[in-house]
């Protein structure tokens, strides 16, 4: 997951797409069928990508847990919610990572926990970490938000 900070984010290709069409199937690659909030509408998707791209600093020497989420600013904000008020490094590299192996995308969390109605598949994963409702709450939030 470091190695992911040193690359610049381009499309599958390894370039940077070239067309509002490209840069559309872009955001759904990388955030799943709900970006722009799930209606196809018309808008500016260069802008929409490159809007929440993420430029992170170099790796540090002191491994830190934020640095391997750092490259995807919705993975970087959530992780953020689920680190708060929790002390033990092997608790939050467990919880976080299963979150992310559960829900790779936003658009897999919403369509899961929120439409699906299914938090206690979510609770199972983080509950190590304690305050559930409010880490639900807040990721709820910034993930409606990332995603208009």
């Amino acid at each position: 997951a470091r190695a992911a900070l040193l690359r610049f984010a381009t499309s599958v290709d390894g370039e940077a797409p070239t067309t509002d069409a490209a840069w559309r199937e872009e955001a759904l690659r990388r955030w799943g069928d709900l970006v722009g909030g799930g209606g196809g509408e018309t808008r500016d998707w260069e802008t929409y990508v490159t809007s929440r791209l993420s430029t992170p600093p170099p790796p540090s020497p002191l491994d830190l847990l934020q640095e391997y989420y750092a490259a995807d600013q919705w993975q970087l904000l959530c992780c953020c919610v689920l680190m708060s008020r929790c002390s033990s490094w092997d608790t939050k590299h467990r919880c976080i990572s299963g979150f992310f192996e559960a829900y790779p995308t936003p658009s897999a969390f919403l369509e899961k926990v929120v439409k699906g109605e299914d938090a206690a598949s979510c609770k199972e994963i983080v509950h190590s970490l304690g305050l559930f409702d409010d880490r639900l709450k807040g990721i709820i939030g910034i993930t409606q938000a990332f995603l208009l």
